[in-house]
């Protein structure tokens, strides 16, 4: 299960270490300061005196090394970011998820292109900020739908963007280059998006964890197909029959 006060309490305890990229960790515990309640100077001093703790050995990578004025710039920024865009704290999800949702989704021809809108569907709702955008990695949509195919993964949702069910908000944008010793390597911001559904008021099942977010999908379809109808191809209702038997 997502459950950012848990990472919260462990970066509060046990500090940086080889394994905890530093921007993810400052943009967990600015969320956690401002949902306790700190306003936006004293959420950017917690910060301050919490990384000025750390050991500088984790303050960068091998390619590069952070300076204080580096990590200054990055509190300010995400300090600012936090507050603005009014970025969620997530302790537990419970997501709704609706009929005119799945209805839309099942249009889509394949089981993958409604398996990826599906998952955008629910990290949207976890992650949008104020505007309804949200970040979202190939690698972490792989992770919850099993498609490991990046190549595949664009494809499909570029297809999605075609068929209006998200929008492209930024993808491949360069943040960065680092001169390393064989060359150059290229730092890209994270890829951004939109999902462009409205629901409505009949709510299918909440998803809890992302954890079955697999289990979650087929589930739903399965009570989409009993309860409402739904018409799937005879391959899909095996997959379905396979993961709620």
């Amino acid at each position: 299960m997502i459950n950012e006060l848990k990472q919260s309490m462990e970066l509060l305890q046990n500090g940086l270490n080889e394994h905890i990229y530093l921007r993810k960790a400052l943009m967990t515990l600015s969320k956690y300061f401002k949902y306790r309640g700190y306003d936006k100077n004293e959420n950017k001093q917690k910060l301050i005196n919490w990384i000025s703790k750390q050991n500088e050995d984790y303050y960068g990578s091998k390619y590069y090394r952070y300076t204080w004025e580096d990590i200054l710039k990055f509190v300010e920024d995400i300090n600012n970011n936090t507050y603005k865009k009014n970025y969620k704290f997530i302790d537990k999800i419970n997501i709704p998820i609706t009929l005119s949702e799945m209805q839309e989704i099942n249009m889509l021809k394949n089981k993958g292109d409604k398996l990826v809108a599906f998952t955008m569907l629910f990290l949207s709702k976890v992650y949008a900020d104020n505007n309804g955008n949200f970040y979202c990695s190939f690698s972490k949509i792989g992770e919850l739908t099993g498609l490991k195919d990046f190549k595949n993964l664009r494809t499909i949702i570029n297809m999605l963007e075609k068929c209006c069910i998200i929008k492209i908000v930024s993808r491949n944008k360069i943040k960065k280059t680092i001169k390393v010793e064989r060359g150059y390597k290229v730092y890209k911001e994270k890829n951004v998006y939109k999902y462009l559904l409205s629901p409505n008021d009949i709510i299918i099942k909440n998803v809890t964890d992302e954890k079955y977010l697999l289990n979650d999908f087929y589930e739903i379809y399965k009570i989409c197909i009993d309860k409402y109808d739904f018409k799937v191809s005879r391959d899909f209702r095996k997959n379905i029959n396979k993961y709620c038997s």
